[in-house]
């Protein structure tokens, strides 16, 4: 009983910490993971029908601000959207995002992806209606945008262009992660699958599928080319007024240029 008095009075003046005022490194570590910028990709309705995906980020505090990074994008949802023709190309409309593309291909999740999807007929016939889809013809529209052009243009003489692709090909983490996809299961699950009769079962009924079929009869309708063709005059004319390039998050930054280090008078020479 003395001693429980002593701990007592110890505890209430300081002397003693409590448990929970310290704590472990493994629970600051999640409290860390917990306040991590969470990225959201929202997609925006243009007055004319179009859809452009806009990426913004929630930090810590809830609010949300735009960025044109792509960063938080893995193997696998790069992997959709370029399976999905009415949002691929991202990685070739923006430099910046073109680093961050090449090194999600590169990974070995990204091949076992690509061949889990291979395996499965639905993938097909999703990929065929999204190309026939009118707002595949815009979204291939914004590449005759001369904004797109100078924009590779300043990426081809900025320096930090290829180190990124440079340090994104010379992760030695990411010849490691080859070096041991065999023993992976993700690997295991992509020859594990191929062995399965369901699925060449899946395949040999995808013929008689109602919905093949009527994806079938939209390909060899000609009225299908026809809207297609419009919606491309059509984003191509968006592009040639400026309504594509006039969104903030595919535009070139209007700040001052770096100068280029190899020049003499870089100071004054703008790209």
């Amino acid at each position: 009983m003395r001693y429980k008095a002593v701990c007592l009075f110890a505890l209430l003046a300081g002397v003693i910490p409590p448990a929970h005022a310290e704590a472990s490194p493994r629970s600051a570590a999640t409290a860390r993971a917990d306040t991590s910028p969470a990225y959201v990709i929202t997609p925006v309705r243009q007055p004319d029908g179009g859809v452009i995906d806009r990426l913004t980020w929630v930090d810590s505090t809830g609010q949300r601000r735009n960025t044109d990074s792509v960063a938080s994008r893995g193997s696998e949802a790069w992997l959709a959207m370029m399976l999905d023709s009415t949002r691929h190309g991202v990685a070739f409309k923006n430099p910046k995002a073109f680093s961050e593309w090449l090194g999600a291909v590169t990974e070995p999740r990204f091949m076992t992806a690509l061949a889990t999807v291979a395996m499965e007929p639905d993938a097909y016939s999703q990929a065929l209606d999204k190309l026939i889809d009118p707002e595949t013809a815009r979204n291939w529209a914004e590449f005759v945008d001369p904004a797109l052009l100078m924009r590779w243009m300043s990426a081809s003489v900025d320096p930090e262009f290829y180190l990124a692709i440079f340090n994104r090909m010379s992760d030695l983490e990411k010849y490691r992660r080859w070096a041991i996809l065999p023993t992976t299961s993700e690997a295991i699950g992509v020859a594990a699958t191929a062995l399965r009769p369901a699925t060449y079962s899946n395949w040999f009924n995808a013929g008689s599928s109602p919905k093949n079929q009527a994806l079938a009869s939209r390909v060899l309708d000609p009225g299908t080319y026809a809207i297609w063709l419009t919606a491309f005059a059509d984003g191509v004319r968006r592009t040639g007024e400026g309504a594509v390039s006039e969104q903030t998050w595919i535009t070139l930054p209007t700040s001052e240029a770096k100068p280029n280090p190899w020049l003499v008078n870089g100071k004054s020479y703008r790209y």
